[in-house]
């Protein structure tokens, strides 16, 4: 979205895309490429249609603009001015932990073969992904730790800092259960950055791991405290509690959701789902109130206005 209201501004005359793909691995087919992109809403039909494959890369057309897409392993030579966008999602992607792909070295790979391409950048851009779900909030902290890089590129060639190395180390017990050390390395962490939103995460779900809800929900309260996106973990918690059918846990957590989120629906969307399926009219009605005093857009949600109207017609008319 934000890339599409650049290009109509007129403010890039060329967009390049690097797909992440594993070391050695081959650039999808253009009609690969040209479906997925459609099934997202990412582009339109005509722009999919100009989609063509140019040696090993595939150009396009996109909003008007000359558009080329490349794998991360045949990196393109880029030219004039350029600003470089970089989504927390082309890591995810490749991550799969601390044995097969330790994160810290994938980063500075990527990192170093950037530098050496010599693009000459004006500046940069970093999206964590998080409220899209492209990446989980496990790595969230990759968003802050990828920033210093940029603005302290000889960081590179050092030592990695303590908390850092930490981190990796505890990632990397995880794959051998070693719960009780983990939360030492992550208490540790915390004692050298009390204020660290993603050490409080990663420490709820370590304390998860240990049974104690209380203490868990305490380390996420912290967390979303310090950084309003972790929120995002109630959403997974309300599912858990419905999956054991405990409605009202499911309730709660979603509340907790949406006092941190107030600008966001879906807190209340769900909500409303399950008091529908407790048969809890009065309560939907309220909610559904909250909904209509949001501001619905008109291009995205033009019929929501008229939807949530009926149904706070049919509620009244059930009283």
């Amino acid at each position: 979205m934000g890339l599409s209201a650049a290009l109509e501004a007129g403010f890039f005359s060329q967009v390049t895309w690097i797909l992440p793909l594993p070391e050695g691995g081959n650039m999808p087919g253009v009609q690969q490429v040209k479906q997925q992109l459609l099934d997202h809403g990412a582009i339109s039909s005509e722009e999919g249609a100009s989609l063509v494959v140019n040696d090993e890369h595939i150009e396009g057309t996109l909003h008007g603009v000359p558009w080329g897409i490349y794998s991360s392993n045949n990196l393109p030579k880029i030219a004039g001015p350029a600003w470089v966008h970089i989504d927390l999602s082309y890591f995810a992607a490749r991550y799969r932990n601390e044995i097969k792909t330790p994160i810290y070295a994938l980063i500075g790979q990527d990192l170093k073969q950037w530098q050496q391409q010599k693009w000459p950048t004006v500046g940069a851009t970093i999206s964590f992904g998080n409220l899209r779900g492209n990446v989980p909030l496990g790595i969230r902290f990759l968003g802050r730790d990828l920033c210093q890089l940029l603005e302290h590129p000889g960081m590179l060639d050092g030592d990695l800092p303590r908390t850092w190395k930490l981190r990796t180390r505890a990632f990397y017990l995880e794959n051998f259960f070693q719960k009780e050390k983990m939360l030492e390395i992550f208490n540790e962490m915390l004692r050298l950055e009390p204020d660290n939103p993603d050490v409080l995460y990663n420490l709820y779900q370590v304390q998860r791991r240990f049974k104690d809800g209380n203490a868990a929900l305490k380390l996420l309260a912290d967390a979303v405290q310090r950084d309003p996106v972790y929120a995002l973990e109630y959403y997974v918690l309300a599912q858990t509690a419905l999956d054991l059918h405990r409605p009202e846990a499911a309730l709660q957590m979603l509340g907790l959701a949406q006092a941190y989120q107030p600008e966001n629906p879906v807190p209340l969307l769900r909500q409303i789902a399950i008091l529908d399926q407790m048969e809890h009219r009065q309560p939907i009605r309220l909610l559904v109130e909250q909904l209509q005093k949001m501001p619905w857009s008109s291009t995205y949600y033009p019929d929501m206005p008229r939807q949530l109207k009926a149904w706070a017609t049919n509620l009244n008319q059930e009283n």
